[in-house]
């Protein structure tokens, strides 16, 4: 109630004083903390259930319905104004394309570390220090063999060493300066060996140097290559 009527009455600015106006927004915010408090208890009673579910999902491999518990629990979490962490550390589903690449989005990561999802611009930033990563589960019907690594990122100022990883092997790399953090470009950094049954895609820094962390990262991609792997 008192939202509504803050909301009608902010919308007609021109009628209130500085001092009308700084009244009502505080009292708005006060409003809004209270709901969050009081209802975070709750919340999190809630959010637990959903994660066992979900983790019981992603271990009959039924990652679809995990995918829409996931998003239920982020949509839960939003309207409390509550940043959504997974204890449990499970990632969500990448996306098997036709051709049989791979595709791995920023907001679909489940991150740690300092990471977080920078919505404006659909990247996640926040890679700070060796602790910050990104993992994607990776979905049935990915083929065994290599895969060349495209990231979509920026990075400009920063930068530093980060490792590719699915359950067995590895790829090491350094972030190359993309001219701004506006300009998104996308590069393949090197080529993996990919199992038909690893379970996940993690992202994750090793070094960070400079002041603006290691990049903002966009959208992971693995494509089938015949190129050979390194040994």
């Amino acid at each position: 109630m008192l939202c509504t009527l803050t909301a009608a009455v902010l919308a007609s600015q021109a009628e209130l004083s500085a001092d009308e106006l700084s009244m009502f927004r505080d009292l708005k915010q006060k409003y809004q903390t209270y709901l969050k408090e009081a209802g975070k208890p709750l919340h999190d009673s809630y959010q637990k259930r959903l994660l066992d579910k979900e983790k019981a999902a992603v271990a009959r491999r039924d990652y679809g319905l995990a995918a829409k518990i996931k998003s239920e629990r982020a949509a839960a979490a939003d309207e409390l104004g509550i940043l959504l962490t997974d204890a449990g550390g499970i990632a969500s589903l990448a996306t098997l394309e036709e051709d049989g690449s791979v595709t791995m989005m920023a907001p679909d990561a489940n991150v740690g570390g300092g990471v977080t999802l920078d919505k404006e611009k659909e990247a996640l930033t926040g890679w700070d220090s060796a602790a910050a990563f990104a993992r994607w589960k990776l979905p049935v019907g990915v083929k065994t063999g290599g895969y060349d690594v495209e990231l979509t990122y920026s990075c400009a100022g920063g930068g530093g060493t980060f490792v590719v990883k699915e359950d067995t092997y590895s790829l090491k790399r350094a972030t190359k300066d993309s001219g701004s953090w506006a300009s998104f470009r996308p590069e393949v950094c090197g080529t993996l060996r990919v199992k038909s049954a690893s379970q996940n895609l993690q992202i994750s820094a090793t070094t960070v140097t400079g002041q603006g962390g290691l990049f903002y990262l966009k959208m992971v991609r693995l494509l089938p290559t015949t190129t050979p792997l390194e040994s």
